[in-house]
Protein backbone atom coordinates (compact mmCIF):
# COMPACT_ATOMS: atom_id res chain seq x y z
CA UNK A 1 0.00 0.00 0.00
CA UNK A 2 1.15 3.44 -0.80
CA UNK A 3 0.79 6.19 1.64
CA UNK A 4 0.40 9.98 0.29
CA UNK A 5 0.46 13.24 1.84
CA UNK A 6 -3.55 13.66 0.92
CA UNK A 7 -5.74 11.63 3.23
CA UNK A 8 -7.82 10.66 0.52
CA UNK A 9 -5.15 8.42 -1.63
CA UNK A 10 -4.65 6.89 1.31
CA UNK A 11 -8.39 6.13 1.81
CA UNK A 12 -8.73 4.92 -2.00
CA UNK A 13 -5.82 2.59 -1.82
CA UNK A 14 -7.48 0.90 1.31
CA UNK A 15 -10.49 0.93 -0.62
CA UNK A 16 -8.45 -0.61 -3.30
CA UNK A 17 -7.38 -3.33 -0.93
CA UNK A 18 -10.66 -4.19 0.57
CA UNK A 19 -12.21 -4.14 -2.93
CA UNK A 20 -9.12 -6.99 -3.41
CA UNK A 21 -10.32 -8.48 -0.43
CA UNK A 22 -13.77 -8.96 -1.56
CA UNK A 23 -13.06 -10.27 -4.85
CA UNK A 24 -11.20 -13.08 -3.36
CA UNK A 25 -13.80 -13.86 -0.69
CA UNK A 26 -15.95 -13.69 -3.63
CA UNK A 27 -14.18 -16.23 -5.52
CA UNK A 28 -13.04 -18.75 -2.82
CA UNK A 29 -17.32 -18.51 -2.07
CA UNK A 30 -17.53 -19.46 -5.66
CA UNK A 31 -15.22 -22.29 -6.04
CA UNK A 32 -17.27 -23.63 -2.37
CA UNK A 33 -19.96 -23.14 -4.42
CA UNK A 34 -18.78 -25.34 -7.30
CA UNK A 35 -17.04 -27.82 -4.70
CA UNK A 36 -21.15 -28.12 -3.06
CA UNK A 37 -22.73 -28.33 -6.24
CA UNK A 38 -19.96 -31.03 -7.21
CA UNK A 39 -20.88 -33.14 -3.90
CA UNK A 40 -24.44 -32.59 -4.48
CA UNK A 41 -24.15 -33.50 -8.09
CA UNK A 42 -22.13 -36.80 -6.55
CA UNK A 43 -24.38 -37.77 -3.50
CA UNK A 44 -27.52 -37.61 -5.95
CA UNK A 45 -25.59 -40.53 -8.73
CA UNK A 46 -24.82 -42.87 -5.49
CA UNK A 47 -28.36 -42.40 -4.31
CA UNK A 48 -29.36 -42.68 -8.11
CA UNK A 49 -26.86 -45.77 -7.86
CA UNK A 50 -28.21 -47.62 -4.55
CA UNK A 51 -31.98 -46.98 -5.83
CA UNK A 52 -31.48 -49.29 -8.85
CA UNK A 53 -29.92 -51.71 -6.71
CA UNK A 54 -32.37 -52.25 -4.50
CA UNK A 55 -34.74 -52.62 -7.85
CA UNK A 56 -32.93 -55.33 -8.74
CA UNK A 57 -33.03 -56.85 -5.79
CA UNK A 58 -36.24 -56.46 -5.40
CA UNK A 59 -36.54 -58.74 -8.81
CA UNK A 60 -34.92 -61.30 -7.14
CA UNK A 61 -36.69 -61.41 -4.18
CA UNK A 62 -37.67 -64.71 -2.91
CA UNK A 63 -41.66 -64.66 -2.42
CA UNK A 64 -43.24 -67.38 -0.36
CA UNK A 65 -44.79 -69.74 -2.11
CA UNK A 66 -48.32 -70.68 -2.35
CA UNK A 67 -49.33 -74.04 -0.75
CA UNK A 68 -50.47 -75.36 -4.25
CA UNK A 69 -47.04 -74.52 -5.59
CA UNK A 70 -45.35 -75.98 -2.92
CA UNK A 71 -47.57 -79.27 -4.02
CA UNK A 72 -46.39 -79.03 -7.80
CA UNK A 73 -43.23 -78.47 -6.76
CA UNK A 74 -42.99 -81.56 -4.37
CA UNK A 75 -44.97 -83.96 -6.97
CA UNK A 76 -41.86 -82.86 -9.49
CA UNK A 77 -39.35 -83.74 -7.17
CA UNK A 78 -41.27 -87.25 -6.56
CA UNK A 79 -40.88 -87.49 -10.43
CA UNK A 80 -37.32 -86.83 -10.09
CA UNK A 81 -36.80 -88.79 -7.63
CA UNK A 82 -38.72 -91.94 -9.21
CA UNK A 83 -36.50 -91.09 -12.51
CA UNK A 84 -33.22 -91.29 -10.29
CA UNK A 85 -34.09 -94.38 -8.93
CA UNK A 86 -34.98 -95.83 -12.08
CA UNK A 87 -31.77 -94.87 -13.27
CA UNK A 88 -29.94 -96.52 -10.64
CA UNK A 89 -31.65 -99.36 -10.60
CA UNK A 90 -31.08 -100.06 -14.20
CA UNK A 91 -26.94 -99.31 -13.84
CA UNK A 92 -27.17 -101.72 -11.69
CA UNK A 93 -28.45 -104.39 -13.46
CA UNK A 94 -25.92 -103.44 -16.67
CA UNK A 95 -23.57 -104.29 -13.61
CA UNK A 96 -25.33 -107.79 -13.15
CA UNK A 97 -25.29 -108.51 -17.08
CA UNK A 98 -21.83 -107.61 -17.43
CA UNK A 99 -20.49 -109.70 -14.69
CA UNK A 100 -22.67 -112.65 -15.51
CA UNK A 101 -21.52 -112.35 -19.08
CA UNK A 102 -19.38 -115.12 -20.19
CA UNK A 103 -18.91 -114.11 -24.01
CA UNK A 104 -20.68 -117.64 -25.64
CA UNK A 105 -24.37 -117.74 -24.39
CA UNK A 106 -24.91 -114.09 -24.42
CA UNK A 107 -27.29 -112.57 -26.24
CA UNK A 108 -29.21 -108.49 -26.27
CA UNK A 109 -33.04 -108.93 -27.75
CA UNK A 110 -34.37 -105.39 -28.69
CA UNK A 111 -38.24 -104.97 -29.12
CA UNK A 112 -40.14 -102.28 -30.46
CA UNK A 113 -43.59 -101.25 -29.69
CA UNK A 114 -45.04 -102.78 -32.65
CA UNK A 115 -43.34 -106.27 -30.92
CA UNK A 116 -40.83 -106.78 -33.88
CA UNK A 117 -37.86 -108.06 -32.19
CA UNK A 118 -34.06 -107.91 -32.85
CA UNK A 119 -31.65 -110.38 -31.27
CA UNK A 120 -27.62 -110.09 -31.03
CA UNK A 121 -25.40 -112.85 -30.14
CA UNK A 122 -21.89 -111.52 -31.24
CA UNK A 123 -20.04 -111.02 -28.10
CA UNK A 124 -18.15 -108.28 -29.67
CA UNK A 125 -21.18 -106.15 -30.56
CA UNK A 126 -22.74 -107.13 -27.17
CA UNK A 127 -19.50 -105.45 -25.92
CA UNK A 128 -20.30 -102.27 -27.43
CA UNK A 129 -23.12 -102.72 -27.13
CA UNK A 130 -22.59 -102.75 -23.07
CA UNK A 131 -19.99 -100.10 -22.49
CA UNK A 132 -22.43 -97.44 -24.94
CA UNK A 133 -25.06 -98.20 -22.31
CA UNK A 134 -23.13 -97.94 -19.49
CA UNK A 135 -21.51 -94.39 -20.37
CA UNK A 136 -25.26 -93.11 -20.93
CA UNK A 137 -26.45 -94.70 -18.06
CA UNK A 138 -23.53 -92.68 -16.25
CA UNK A 139 -24.12 -89.53 -17.56
CA UNK A 140 -28.11 -89.57 -17.79
CA UNK A 141 -27.68 -91.08 -13.81
CA UNK A 142 -24.89 -87.71 -13.26
CA UNK A 143 -27.72 -85.80 -14.21
CA UNK A 144 -30.55 -86.62 -12.56
CA UNK A 145 -28.19 -87.00 -9.38
CA UNK A 146 -27.07 -83.74 -9.87
CA UNK A 147 -31.29 -81.92 -10.11
CA UNK A 148 -31.84 -83.63 -7.02
CA UNK A 149 -29.27 -82.45 -4.88
CA UNK A 150 -29.75 -78.76 -6.33
CA UNK A 151 -33.72 -79.08 -6.06
CA UNK A 152 -35.41 -76.61 -3.86
CA UNK A 153 -38.86 -77.36 -2.73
Amino acid sequence: MTTTRTGSATVKNNSATAKTATNEKKATNSAKKATNAQKKQEEAKEEQAKKSVLKQIEKFEIKPLSAEERIERMQHFEALSKRYTALKTKANDLKTFGAGNDSISSKITFINQQGFEFTVQNSNVIATLVKAATIELETLLADTKNEVETFEI
